[in-house]
């Protein structure tokens, strides 16, 4: 609504994974960035894309945006799970979730990050393939 159908978005989830169990909101904080943080005074067309998909006994997500990037600091920041508030504002959100993968999976949680300034961000996330035979 905030911006107006000016973006759309591409999901792409592999078959062998839909029955896989995902903690919950874990996705929503890097989606959200995308658009509020990674669209912002952009007057292209924004895109959007998540693919999920298996990897052996994991499962690899990946949330793409051709928004404004992030610079090179603060990815650094991320992928070495190092946060700081700074002129740039807080990080509360991504450092929260970032946090819950590693408590939820351990050692088996990924996330990588990467950017081009003016151009895209991606993050990329693995977490163990849990599958559930619940309907």
């Amino acid at each position: 609504i905030r911006l107006k159908n000016s973006f759309r978005y591409e999901l792409d989830a592999a078959p062998e994974i839909q029955n896989c169990k995902i903690h919950k909101l874990i996705l929503q904080p890097f989606v959200e960035n995308a658009i509020l943080h990674g669209f912002e005074g952009l007057t292209r067309e924004h895109i959007l894309k998540i693919k999920l998909e298996s990897l052996g006994n994991q499962i690899q997500i990946s949330i793409k945006d051709n928004g404004k990037g992030i610079e090179p600091e603060l990815i650094n920041e991320i992928n070495h799970k190092v946060f700081h508030n700074s002129d740039r504002g807080s990080h509360i959100g991504m450092e929260n979730v970032v946090s819950r993968l590693y408590m939820y999976y351990g050692e088996e949680a990924t996330v990588k990050v990467s950017s081009i300034l003016g151009e895209e961000t991606e993050v990329i996330i693995h977490i163990p393939r849990i599958v559930s035979y619940e309907n």
